[in-house]
C-alpha cells in the first residue's frame, strides 16, 4: 500500500494580509458559459464596479480584448470564445513570478517569466524578465539567487507589465497555484495602470490533483517525480517551462471538447488524489 504524505504546498501561504481577489474574476463568472446579446452584454459592464466607469459601448469592445477578454462577437451575439474553440487549439500563457514578499501590499515584483503554447504543445513566444528593486530581502535572494546587483540595470515595473499584458493578449492565463500569480499581478495592474487584467485562468495544481497520484504537488517535487527535470527551480522562466509540461503531461486525460468545457472539468469536478 502506498502511502500519501500530505502535502505543506497545498496549505494557504499567506495567513494574514491576503492578496485581494481580482474583480475582474466577477465579472468572467457572469458572462461564462452564455451567449448574450449586445445590450445585455454591455448592461453587465455598466453594472460592474471597475469597468462601469469606461462607458463602454458596442463600438468600444476591443477594449476589453486589450484588457485580455477572448470575445467572440457575432452579428447582436457576445460570448467568451473558449466557448467554441477546441483546447488543443486554445492559445495558454503559463507563466511564473518571483516576488519580494508573497503580499503585494507589503512586497514587489522581482521576477516574471512566461511562455505561449497551445493545447498541442506548440510554442509561440518566450516571456522573461527581472525588475528593478532596490531591496531585496535576504531570504528571497537565499532562494532564489536574485541579489539587488543582478537587478540594478534592470526595466521598472511598469514597463516589465505593460510588456507583459501585449505578451499575454487574450490567451489563457496558467499558473501552478494560479490564484497566487494571477491575483498578486492583477493587483499590481490596478496599483499602476488602474485596471487589472481580464484572461480566464487554469491551475495545473488543481489539474494535477485531478490526474496524477503523486505523494505531493509542488511544482519542485513534481519536476522530479514526473520526470520533467528543468534544471532550475524558483527562477521564473524555468518553473513557467515546468508548468507547461505538467499540463502537457496531464492533457491526456483531459476530456474532448472545448476550452470552455475543459476549464469548467477543472474548476467543478471533484480532486481525485490531491486534497487542498
Amino acid at each position: 500500500m502506498q502511502i500519501i504524505i500530505p502535502d505543506p504546498s497545498l496549505k494557504p501561504q499567506i495567513k494574514k494580509d491576503k492578496i485581494p481577489k481580482s474583480p475582474a474574476q466577477g465579472f468572467i463568472e457572469k458572462i461564462t458559459n452564455k451567449t448574450l446579446s449586445k445590450e445585455a452584454f454591455l448592461q453587465i459592464c455598466h453594472n460592474d464596479p471597475i469597468l462601469g466607469d469606461f462607458g463602454l459601448c458596442e463600438n468600444s469592445l476591443d477594449f476589453l480584448e486589450h484588457l485580455g477578454l477572448d470575445l467572440w462577437i457575432e452579428e447582436d451575439k457576445v460570448a467568451l470564445g473558449t466557448q467554441f474553440r477546441p483546447w488543443r487549439e486554445q492559445i495558454f500563457c503559463f507563466v511564473d513570478i518571483e516576488t519580494t514578499d508573497s503580499n503585494p501590499l507589503k512586497g514587489n515584483l522581482l521576477e516574471l517569466g512566461a511562455t505561449l503554447c497551445n493545447g498541442k504543445g506548440e510554442c509561440f513566444g518566450r516571456f522573461e524578465s527581472l525588475v528593478y528593486n532596490a531591496d531585496i530581502p535576504l531570504v528571497i535572494q537565499e532562494i532564489t539567487g536574485i541579489t539587488p546587483l543582478d537587478v540594478k540595470d534592470s526595466p521598472q515595473i511598469k514597463e516589465v507589465l505593460q510588456n507583459f499584458r501585449n505578451f499575454l493578449g487574450s490567451s489563457i492565463f496558467v499558473g501552478h497555484n494560479v490564484s497566487f500569480d494571477y491575483n498578486f499581478l492583477d493587483f499590481l495592474f490596478h496599483k499602476y495602470f488602474g485596471i487589472g487584467i481580464y484572461n480566464q485562468t487554469l491551475c495545473t495544481l488543481k489539474i494535477a490533483q485531478k490526474t496524477i497520484l503523486s505523494p505531493r504537488y509542488n511544482l519542485r517535487f513534481l519536476n522530479e517525480f514526473l520526470e520533467i527535470n528543468t534544471p532550475i527551480s524558483h527562477r521564473a522562466y524555468a518553473d513557467a517551462i515546468t508548468c507547461k509540461e505538467v499540463f502537457l503531461l496531464c492533457s491526456k486525460h483531459f476530456p474532448l471538447g472545448s476550452t470552455q468545457s475543459l476549464l469548467n472539468w477543472v474548476k467543478s469536478s471533484p480532486r481525485k488524489y490531491g486534497e487542498n
